[in-house]
């Protein structure tokens, strides 16, 4: 079956995703930029109105009070003293009789009336127009007092032109932005894609290369990296498993089939026969066993013991194994001794943890000599606690040190002993489901095995 086919990540800057987000954000803030604008040029319109209706209602509060001390005259004079300061106000007043003539100031209308109109005088632009109020005198002429509204029709201009501005500029340079993001975000991601295609390809130790910055890239590429490693050594398991049952099982299974040929021919006599059966029954229990280890290894690996867990004593299992081992230990020649500095609770599953310690126990005691001393002791160095489990034997060569944990791996001078490889492994499976450190070192002479619970 072909295997399909990966998805390219593209490398033109246009269709890239950094470039299309870039785009959206631009247009997004360029919206928020026209609306900035908007708002606050509406609020400036109505300061500007606000203020200009605010001088034309108090100047013309200051001149009815003139008129009311003075009458017109007083209008007349006030006008001759302020009018240049008015100009520069942008104000504009006038006084005009009942009849429309104007008797002081500059503003007159045909048709005054009570309020507030918006005037337009003859010539002048409507985006010039005037905010006026008329007022009646009580001498029945009338009193008109007007702001200039340019500034106001202006500042709408200045809105038009920076919303203008603000598209044209801000375009331009989110398409810039946009090619640049694009372009760095392509430059990290393409190493990772020929990472990923090398690996596709069947090349498993290829790693996806840091930066060195921490970023987000880097965090991608390093848990990119811990998986292939992950994949790596499934895969690489996965082989050594392959051999191992082809190596380990090939003999037994081999040695089953002559047994039957035997029987089935009929040439060996009862005693014979028997010994035949039961060599046969102990190879298939020996296959048997092999088989119940790798299930267990791959039930533990998927986590499907841990719903054992529970609070335990690990220093009460340590006694009761020790006890257990001891005999087994003396009947070889050796000696097995218990030393508990301390006493540990943990959270973990009983089974497993006495499966651990046990291989750990008939690993020293099958592979060691006659008189070798065996020691295991439980103790706590700061927040540490270490269970440690050493021997005074031969030890294990430093070259081979490395792959002891390895499923059906056998150091040479173990391959004449029983068992089926798969101990260490169990061990190394069991650690990792409690989360436990697991070293092997040198106790000078002789293997220790150090466990971090």
């Amino acid at each position: 079956m072909s295997l399909p086919s990966p998805i390219e990540i593209r490398h033109d800057i246009a269709s890239s995703a950094a470039f299309r987000l870039t785009l959206r954000f631009a247009a997004v803030f360029v919206l928020c930029l026209l609306v900035l604008n908007l708002a606050l040029g509406a609020a400036t319109r109505w300061y500007v109105e606000r203020s200009a209706r605010d001088a034309v209602m108090e100047l013309s509060a200051e001149i009815r009070a003139a008129f009311d001390h003075g009458g017109a005259s007083a209008i007349a004079d006030f006008a001759a003293a302020e009018a240049a300061e008015f100009a520069d106000d942008g104000l504009l007043f006038g006084h005009q009789s009942a009849d429309g003539v104007l008797l002081a100031g500059n503003l007159a209308i045909s048709e005054p009336a009570i309020g507030w109109i918006t005037f337009t005088p003859e010539g002048i632009d409507e985006d010039e127009a005037l905010w006026l109020r008329s007022v009646r005198l009580r001498d029945g002429s009338w009193l008109n007092v007007a702001a200039e509204s340019e500034i106001y029709h202006d500042i709408g201009e200045l809105m038009l032109a920076g919303a203008v501005w603000t598209v044209a500029i801000a375009l331009p340079l989110a398409l810039l932005s946009g090619a640049l993001l694009s372009r760095a975000v392509l430059a990290r991601l393409a190493p990772i894609a020929e990472t990923a295609d090398g690996v596709r390809e069947g090349a498993l130790s290829r790693r996806a290369p840091l930066a060195g910055t921490g970023d987000e890239f880097d965090g991608l590429a390093g848990n990119i990296n811990a998986m292939l490693e992950r994949i790596e050594t499934l895969t690489r398991n996965l082989r050594n498993v392959s051999v191992g049952i082809a190596h380990d099982l090939r003999t037994p299974l081999a040695r089953i089939r002559n047994r039957l040929v035997e029987l089935r021919d009929g040439t060996l006599d009862e005693a014979e026969k028997d010994r035949a059966s039961a060599g046969a029954l102990a190879q298939i229990d020996a296959v048997l066993t092999t088989f119940d280890a790798l299930l267990k290894i791959g039930q533990i690996e998927a986590d499907a013991q841990r719903k054992g867990f529970e609070m335990m004593k690990l220093s009460d299992l340590i006694e009761e194994l020790a006890e257990i081992y001891e005999p087994v230990a003396a009947e070889q020649g050796k000696r097995l001794a218990a030393r508990l500095g301390t006493e540990v609770e943990l959270f973990g599953n009983r089974a497993l943890l006495a499966q651990m310690i046990s291989n750990l126990l008939e690993n020293a005691i099958e592979h060691t000599p006659e008189g070798t001393t065996i020691i295991m002791s439980l103790d706590s160095e700061g927040p540490e606690r270490r269970l440690v489990i050493e021997d005074d034997g031969p030890g294990i060569p430093a070259d081979q040190s490395g792959r002891v944990f390895e499923r059906f791996y056998r150091p040479e001078h173990s391959r004449n002993t029983a068992g089926n490889g798969l101990g260490l492994s169990l061990v190394k499976s069991i650690c990792s489901l409690h989360g436990f450190g697991l070293n092997l070192a040198d106790a000078g002479p002789g293997a220790r095995f150090e466990i971090t619970v």
